[in-house]
């Protein structure tokens, strides 16, 4: 069995941070003069010219692809409330209106007054495989995108609160270790901000620089049978990643490409 090396990342901030407190490429690519995350001649490749424009963008939102993704979303993010509240009725001294038969028995709280009660809501996690290899197109990223935030606005839009986060579980069944890299891009008390999470979703930069300087400069990663030059392999079966991973047994999981939104809602219980 290989070792599993798991980083789970509290939120983009955490990411980051993590790439300034480990700046040296590990063992693996401690001699390499060209790191794929630094790589500045595979523009259309990477998406990105550089790294520091895929930082930028990670950091102060993709305005362009946030526009499309809203597009097909068809709905203003701001309609969205997530906090759910009622109103209970309660006896009072005062109130909005009488109660005729505690009137006449003389009991001092006689008065039918309200109170809002906020409604204790479900939180759930939802994790989306964001593994694509180079066989897959932007227009297809870009797709399965707009369906895993079709899902969890759904899913909010029943007052279930939502984690959502995006992964990588890299490295082969057979080889010595496997990289998983969990990254929250949005907390259950977060309204769903998709210039916020068009980057991480959608932007190949994503996986081809932010991930992939993940795989450089991880510490513990001494593989270079497997990650060396390649940077690893897909591992994109849903079941098995569930599987091997005890820390995800009641997190929901999107996998690269979804197919269709109700049938995943009907399979996860909420329609």
């Amino acid at each position: 069995m290989p070792q599993v090396i798991r980083r789970f990342f509290d939120s983009i901030t955490d990411f980051l941070k993590f790439f300034e407190d480990n700046s040296t490429p590990n063992q693996i690519f401690r001699h390499d003069y060209k790191l794929s995350s630094q790589d500045t001649h595979r523009a259309h490749w990477h998406g990105t010219a550089n790294w520091e424009e895929a930082i930028s963008l990670i950091k102060n939102g993709w305005d362009d692809m946030a526009k499309k993704l809203e597009n097909r979303l068809n709905v203003k993010m701001n309609e969205m409330n997530i906090t759910r509240s009622s109103r209970k009725p309660y006896y009072d001294v005062v109130g909005f209106q009488a109660s005729v038969p505690r009137y006449l028995q003389g009991i001092p709280t006689n008065m039918i007054n309200q109170k809002t009660v906020v409604q204790k809501q479900r939180v759930i996690t939802i994790a989306k495989d964001i593994l694509y290899s180079a066989m897959y197109t932007q227009e297809q990223i870009i797709e399965s995108s707009t369906k895993a935030l079709q899902i969890v606005k759904a899913i909010e839009a029943k007052g279930v609160r939502v984690n959502l986060s995006v992964f990588q579980y890299n490295g082969g069944r057979n080889s010595r270790q496997i990289l998983f890299t969990n990254v929250k891009i949005k907390d259950s008390s977060e309204r769903l901000n998709v210039s916020k999470l068009a980057f991480p979703m959608v932007h190949p930069s994503m996986f081809r620089r932010l991930f992939f300087r993940h795989i450089e400069v991880e510490p513990q990663l001494t593989d270079s049978y497997t990650f060396h030059g390649t940077y690893g392999h897909c591992e994109n079966d849903v079941d098995y990643i569930k599987k091997q991973n005890p820390e995800l047994k009641d997190t929901y999981i999107l996998p690269l490409i979804i197919k269709d939104v109700d049938a995943v809602l009907k399979e996860w219980g909420f329609q």
